[in-house]
């Protein structure tokens, strides 16, 4: 989600910024300047739109091939040790294999 929306968000400021910095240095008008900025604003978060479909397009398609592959990674942060039990349960009710429960020190604080 943040990778999106970056990815829309930047051509978008970028292009505003650009836009607007020409017309300033030209000496145009401030309705100009709004005018600018709001348009190539649009189309860079066009472009940037794109880019974010083409992005969460290969993360859906990885995440089977990672399953094909023989799975995915999991980690589970627990806050005590009473919940890594309830934690462990829960992954395998719900087809999760090679569950595994790493004893680290968990943090009082």
């Amino acid at each position: 989600g943040t990778a999106e929306g970056a990815l829309i968000g930047m051509p978008l400021y970028l292009a505003a910024c650009v836009a607007t910095g020409m017309v300033v240095a030209s000496g145009g008008t401030v309705l100009s300047a709004i005018i600018a900025a709001t348009a190539a604003g649009t189309g860079g978060a066009t472009l940037g739109a794109i880019l974010a479909k083409f992005l969460a397009k290969h993360h859906a398609d990885y995440i089977p091939k990672q399953i094909d592959r023989g799975g995915l990674l999991l980690w589970v942060h627990i806050r005590s040790p009473d919940i890594a039990k309830k934690a462990e349960d829960i992954l395998k009710r719900n087809t999760a294999h090679n569950v595994h429960i790493h004893k680290i020190p968990f943090d009082k604080g």
